[in-house]
Formats: C-alpha cells, structure tokens, sequence
C-alpha cells in the first residue's frame, strides 16, 4: 500500500468511528423530555390535562358538532379528532387531545386522550 493510500484509509476509519460515536450518543441519551417539569408560564405549563373519562357520559349519543363541543369541555382537551370504526389513526401521542371513535350509525363508541 502506498503512503498515500494509508493516510487515506486511516481518515476514513476516523470518520466512520466518529460518525459511529455520535450516533452511538445520540440513542444512549438517559434525558426524558416527557417528563421534564415545565417552566411556569411556558406553554407546556399553561396546558390543560385531557380526561377521557369525564366525558363518558356523551358514549352512546349521535356525533354532532354541539356533542363534539361539549365532549371538549367535559374532558378539558384543547384538541379533538373524530374517526369512524374503519378509520386508521396516526400513532402520534398529543396528551391533550381527545380521540372520538364512532360506530357505523355516528354514535360515540369510545374515547381516549392521547
């Protein structure tokens, strides 16, 4: 091998040994952001918890807009989503979000927050 073709292959398994370093840290973190105290006044802070099962008791009626409201209220999500009982979700967590499943007929069949 010439001299040159070492220094090349040396530099080379620098960088992937540095790139495999990174990435190594960058999965080993030990940090949970989920459960980090959030400042007071910072918009984590001032959010509102959502509770699926103060809301149970609109289960069982016909969806509609004023039912949709009311479910919001009662659950104390900033968000909702509604899907029927064939509709894919995406697997995203948003913790005040209340999800609405409804049956073939449009009545509220479940609900979870997340």
């Amino acid at each position: 091998m010439a001299f040159n073709d070492m220094v090349l292959f040396r530099r080379f398994a620098v960088g992937i040994g540095a790139f495999g370093l990174l990435i190594w840290a960058g999965c080993s973190s030990a940090t949970d952001f989920q459960s980090a105290p959030a400042l007071a006044g910072s918009p984590a802070a001032d959010r509102r918890e959502c509770n699926a099962a103060a809301a149970r008791a609109v289960i069982g009626t016909k969806m509609s807009d004023e039912v949709l409201l009311q479910s919001r209220q009662l659950s104390g999500a900033e968000t909702t989503r509604v899907a029927g009982p064939d509709a894919m979700l995406t697997q995203d967590f948003v913790p005040t979000r209340l999800t609405i499943r409804t049956d073939e007929d449009g009545r509220i069949a479940s609900m979870t927050c997340g």
